[in-house]
């Protein structure tokens, strides 16, 4: 990712109250998304998603039920990083170093 484009992604997660879910809706809906996976790359994210709501004790009824909400999930892990550090600068770094980056959507997950 460009200078440039991280810059639109740090001023993106400034306009946010810094509320992680709010970051995630701001990223997504603006068309932030990594490259398109495999069946493979699929399946084991899915499982790693479930797995992890599943070792939290989440309920069932929490659990992503759309391929939408499993990569929504994924970005939310990255935005929030390993120590919750929700500073602009520190977010963007994680998105951009994660292979995000701004596509056309029509997608409403």
């Amino acid at each position: 990712m460009s200078k440039e484009n991280i810059f639109d992604l740090i001023a993106l997660i400034n306009t946010t109250d810094g509320n992680p879910d709010s970051i995630v809706d701001a990223v997504w809906g603006a068309g932030y998304r990594k490259p398109e996976r495999s069946a493979n790359e699929a399946a084991l994210l899915t499982i790693d998603v479930f797995f992890e709501f599943n070792a939290f004790s989440i309920p069932a009824r929490y659990w992503p039920e759309t391929w939408g909400s499993i990569l929504k999930n994924e970005l939310t892990k990255i935005a929030m990083g390993e120590d919750f550090d929700l500073d602009s600068k520190q977010v963007a770094k994680r998105i951009s170093e994660a292979g995000y980056v701004k596509v056309m959507t029509n997608d409403a997950a």
